[in-house]
């Protein structure tokens, strides 16, 4: 009888370990929209593969239509100024901060924006 009750213990235990992990598991999971520069195809492509590599995102999606970036990320890896900061130094605007001059001179024709005449 006291192995019995020993096992369903041991059972209740850990599955409230089980419930409690996947809890904080879901925590570690945080999105951010962020308003891009993007102009094209190749914009995306080049956005979303970088963020690929980037440790702390679990994914990153840009809408061309709205040129909103959607990133997933583990905020125990990254946070939302290190992501804004990679965009600007793909030669994006982010939000409110600006492109990375340098990077943005080196994007194709097509990736710039419309009024290129101007300064970043």
């Amino acid at each position: 009888m006291k192995t019995k009750n020993a096992v369903l213990t041991m059972l209740i235990v850990a599955l409230c370990m089980m419930v409690s992990t996947r809890g904080f598991a879901q925590k570690e999971k945080l999105e951010i929209k962020i308003q891009t520069s993007a102009q094209c195809v190749m914009c995306k492509d080049r956005i979303e593969g970088a963020f690929a590599y980037e440790t702390g995102i679990k994914n990153a999606t840009l809408d061309l239509t709205t040129k909103i970036l959607t990133v997933v990320y583990n905020p125990n890896k990254t946070d939302d100024k290190k992501i804004r900061l990679l965009l600007n130094n793909l030669g994006y605007d982010a939000d409110d901060t600006k492109a990375n001059q340098t990077a943005y001179d080196k994007l194709p024709a097509c990736c710039k924006k419309p009024d290129a005449s101007k300064k970043n």
